[in-house]
């Protein structure tokens, strides 16, 4: 605990309204990730309509990521936070007013241009500050966006109960509306980070992709590809935990719930943890050991109808691998020039974006043929330790630096 403290009282005077803007992303991001599919029940829409709305969205990420991703590099992320959380209020806000099919899509592919760059805007400024506080810094910013998140995934189930005890649509759309207030009127506070750059060397406005490629001996392209197996195996078997812990292991909706909630929870202590692994050994390597040691849970989850066991592994899987998150953010920092760090994480989240469009289509389609959800899940393991063999051959190498400062 000493240590985070130190890294807070170290951290730049705006850290704190960087902490606040990631704060209320991760209460957007719990309230709508739980809510919209119920929402769009409520309107009597079923699953493919979910399905479609979401690769919307992904597809929508996709085409601007690194457009946006070099306008941040040139601009500054504080920039993009300042202006994109209060932009991702009014998408909020129209999502939560959309009512049919065609209007839903639209404005999920709108939302989706502001979400998944926004989602990666926040990790440049973590970079700023003495390196020996980099691990507690990042995880201070993955801590709070994750309580809050946990938060928002309770409130989103609980809010439209509230406000009418059947959860009909105008429950939700108030729900939404409110968030997006919220949103909107928190550029008051954000309009602090608008002159905060992550990087002393702007970027050149004809910096082409292939020369991205090429940065650090071309260790940034190789931290795409350990990306690549890892976003498409997580989006052809996490969209369907939910459904799984209730068809196979025949866990009732609260019960889902619970396991959600405790998963959730787990994250956050996993968040912690895992900066003082990397401290033992100031490897990066700590990364694919996390990431190996969850592979058992995900094929214990393939075969067993245990409920105990099953909600053990899914917990025990989630918080392993999710984990890594402050720490892989730091690598592709500390491998990436100052100049291209935006840009790198709009690739990683072209990555995901896509892991995501495909994945859910195809497991959807095989679940829903041959019910039966244990070939996504072993596929999704043997993609994992792809992911990780890849990661260990191009980064066993690299340890974290701990003394040079970044700026």
């Amino acid at each position: 605990m000493k240590k985070y403290l130190e890294s807070y009282k170290d951290a730049p005077h705006w850290f704190n309204t960087l902490l606040i803007s990631w704060a209320i992303f991760g209460l957007n991001f719990g309230i709508t990730r739980v809510s919209y599919n119920l929402y769009l029940k409520s309107l009597g829409f079923n699953e493919k309509l979910a399905g479609y709305a979401a690769a919307a969205a992904s597809i929508g990420s996709m085409l601007v990521a690194y457009k946006i991703g070099k306008w941040m590099d040139k601009n500054g992320v504080g920039k993009m936070i300042s202006i994109g959380l209060p932009l991702l209020g009014i998408f909020v806000i129209a999502k939560g007013f959309s009512t049919t099919q065609t209007t839903i899509i639209a404005s999920s592919f709108f939302a989706g241009m502001i979400f998944r760059p926004l989602l990666h805007a926040f990790e440049p400024l973590l970079a700023i500050g003495k390196e020996k506080y980099a691990n507690y810094r990042y995880t201070l910013g993955f801590v709070v966006g994750g309580i809050f998140q946990t938060a928002g995934s309770y409130l989103g189930g609980v809010i439209p109960l509230l406000i009418n005890e059947k959860g009909n649509k105008e429950s939700f759309q108030i729900m939404y509306l409110i968030l997006g207030i919220i949103n909107i009127l928190s550029y008051s506070i954000l309009k602090k980070l608008k002159n905060v750059h992550h990087s002393k060397k702007k970027e050149k406005s004809n910096t082409k992709f292939k020369e991205l490629l090429q940065v650090n001996n071309g260790l940034i392209a190789k931290y795409w590809i350990y990306h690549a197996p890892l976003a498409l195996g997580a989006g052809m078997s996490i969209p369907f935990m939910n459904l799984y812990l209730s068809n196979q292991i025949g866990l009732t909706n609260d019960q889902i719930g619970n396991a959600f909630s405790i998963q959730e929870f787990m994250l956050v202590v996993g968040y912690l943890i895992a900066p003082v692994l990397a401290k033992k050994t100031q490897s990066t390597i700590t990364i694919a050991i996390l990431n190996f040691l969850s592979i058992p849970f995900l094929v214990i989850l393939a075969f067993t109808t245990n409920p105990t066991i099953a909600i053990f592994s899914f917990v025990a899987r989630a918080t392993l691998i999710n984990a890594t998150h402050p720490l892989g953010s730091r690598l592709l920092m500390e491998i990436t020039p100052q100049e291209h760090r935006s840009k790198s994480l709009a690739v990683v989240g072209i990555i995901w974006a896509l892991g995501w469009t495909i994945g859910p289509a195809i497991s959807g389609v095989w679940i829903d043929t041959n019910q039966s959800y244990k070939e996504p899940f072993l596929f999704t393991s043997f993609l994992y330790l792809v992911s990780t063999i890849i990661y260990y051959v191009f980064f066993k190498k690299i340890k974290f630096s701990e003394e040079k400062a970044t700026q």
